[in-house]
Parts: structure tokens; sequence; C-alpha cells
């Protein structure tokens, strides 16, 4: 029973952000983990969208607690070049 209570819980999720019309073509995935506990992860533009997916979801019925994955385009995909005299033999 209990998976059928995370499944739905992930659907009203994603049902929630498809109804936001900035989130809606984002692909974003929130992943029942628990009852009532859902991942959200996937990709934004930018730090206000994150936020602004995480209080959608957050405010679903059912959701009790949200871990927020999403990571923000031109910030969290940035690495530093790497220094190949740093690397071990």
């Amino acid at each position: 029973m209990l998976g059928c209570d995370k499944a739905e819980t992930a659907r009203a999720a994603r049902r929630a952000l498809l109804g936001d019309a900035q989130l809606s073509q984002l692909g974003l995935e929130p992943i029942a983990v628990g009852p009532g506990v859902v991942e959200l992860h996937g990709w934004v533009p930018s730090r206000t969208l994150r936020a602004r997916a995480s209080r959608i979801v957050a405010a679903v019925p059912g959701i009790d607690s949200l871990v927020n994955c999403l990571l923000v385009r031109g910030e969290d995909d940035a690495s530093a070049p790497l220094d190949v005299t740093d690397q071990p033999a």
C-alpha cells in the first residue's frame, strides 16, 4: 500500500510542476523516497526557479518533507579546469 501512496505523491508533485507555466517545460523529476518524502531532481535556469519549484512541490497535500536536489545551470555545471600536474601517477 505504501508503494501506491508514494507513487501518487510523486504524480501529484509532477502535476503541480506541470501546472506552472515557468516550470512545466523543464522536465523536473519528483521522486517519492518514502511516505510523504519527495526528492526533486533536474536542472533549472535560475535560483529563483529553484526556489519556486521547491515551494510548489512542498505545498502539495501529502508531502511532509522535500529534499531539493535541483541544480542551477551556469552555477552547478561549471567546473574548474584540471591541473594535470596535480594528478596522481
